[in-house]
């Protein structure tokens, strides 16, 4: 869940936009692979393009 919205590069984020993912490994953060899970799901769900919002763990986290 995004603490605040993020408005970059055309895109935005909001508290609203929260999603629920599932990892492999056991971790305490899902952010250990570049994020890659959290990508995938924002673009499926939301259409957002993770990288293009430039979004980083301290945004969502």
């Amino acid at each position: 869940m995004p603490k605040r919205i993020k408005r970059a590069n055309g895109t935005v984020l909001t508290p609203d936009m929260v999603i629920t993912v599932t990892t492999r490994q056991h971790t305490t953060a899902p952010f250990y692979n570049g994020a890659v899970v959290i990508q995938k799901q924002y673009m499926c769900m939301f259409q957002l393009d993770y990288k293009r919002a430039n979004c980083s763990a301290s945004v969502l986290y």
